[in-house]
């Protein structure tokens, strides 16, 4: 099997749109009365990674890692699911965040709340 070839304008693409913002300073996440700041120079390249989709460079976020560096700080802080059903913030809940998080530009964009209520 072949490697995915990106061609050099995805990986501009890639690097404009997701890696550089993603990199340039802190994220804060934050969920009920708890937060927890992910920055460039350890945590983020712990979860951050690129992989070929397609021709497209897609962001991959390492759940291990999140869960390893969240080092419980959201313990007994739960969440409704969109099916009703309540479960603990993890690493899921924290992947999808920084989604946001690390496309904002502003440290108010980098700040971003999980929905405790499941409503979104």
């Amino acid at each position: 099997t072949r490697e995915p070839t990106i061609t050099q304008a995805e990986l501009t693409r890639a690097m404009k749109e997701f890696a550089e913002p993603a990199m340039s300073d802190l994220i804060t996440i934050k969920a009920g009365p708890k937060q927890i700041q992910f920055g460039p120079a350890r945590s983020l390249p712990q979860i951050l990674s690129m992989k070929a989709v397609d021709g497209r460079l897609v962001d991959v976020y390492d759940k291990k890692a999140i869960d390893t560096l969240l080092d419980g700080v959201f313990d007994g802080v739960m969440a409704v699911k969109a099916d009703g059903k309540e479960h603990q913030v993890g690493p899921d809940d924290v992947a999808q965040a920084m989604k946001t998080a690390l496309a904002g530009k502003t440290p108010a964009e980098r700040t971003v709340t999980i929905d405790l209520t499941g409503e979104g």
